[in-house]
């Protein structure tokens, strides 16, 4: 994730990595750890992703018995 400092006092930009293979691509728009960095304080918001698969294309189904329940990038 890559962040920017605006012009405008207190107002960020977040970049974030795509992840593109050739099945399409994977983002995480929205990381806690990235923003409460920039910011100072957090969000309450864990993740966010957006995936864009070719026709096709099967993903798996990512599950955890104990959190944290999601990947490490």
């Amino acid at each position: 994730m890559k962040v920017r400092e605006l012009a405008v006092s207190g107002a960020y930009e977040f970049s974030p990595d795509v992840h593109r293979d050739e099945r399409g691509a994977f983002v995480a728009h929205y990381t806690d750890s990235a923003f409460s960095a920039a910011v100072g304080h957090p969000l309450r918001l864990g993740q966010n992703h957006h995936s864009v698969s070719r026709r096709g294309t099967v993903r798996g189904v990512h599950y955890a018995d104990v959190p944290p329940a999601r990947p490490r990038w």
